[in-house]
């Protein structure tokens, strides 16, 4: 994502290779691609801004990826492993996971469980973080 390369066949295979290898890779790492998913949605977004109006999102995966995605965090972000993960990963698989997964029961179980642990781990949090995480109301440390 960094390098700007948006293609949809790349990040399909790029997504299921995560979902095959699942327990080799690092939390950062599945982090790392949902932060990429994310701006792959961004750029197909920008792309066709007039195609996608009224749309709920960007039409930039296909449902197989979204399932192999929830997959992916089903595994890597289980709610007895949150603890053990660094802040600034759970910060940003908090981040991804809001922007790129599709609206469900399971996202919405995912983002509490982040919070949960967010929530306790408040003075780690810089106070734009707070917001992202919590939203606009003031949250004390």
């Amino acid at each position: 994502a960094m390098l700007k390369v948006f293609s949809g066949p790349l990040f399909s295979m790029l997504i299921a290779v995560v979902e095959l290898s699942g327990s080799a890779c690092e939390v950062y790492e599945v982090s790392n691609l949902l932060w990429a998913c994310v701006q792959y949605q961004k750029a197909a977004f920008h792309a066709d801004p007039v195609g996608l109006v009224g749309l709920s999102s960007p039409p930039a995966f296909v449902a197989a990826d979204y399932n192999s995605l929830a997959c992916i965090l089903c595994g890597c972000f289980a709610h007895g492993q949150l603890d053990g993960i660094k802040t600034s990963v759970l910060v940003s698989a908090f981040t991804s996971t809001a922007a790129v997964i599709q609206q469900s029961e399971f996202k919405r179980m995912l983002l509490n469980n982040f919070r949960d642990v967010l929530r306790r781990r408040l003075t780690e949090l810089s106070e734009l973080q707070r917001k992202l995480v919590f939203g606009p109301k003031r949250m004390s440390a």
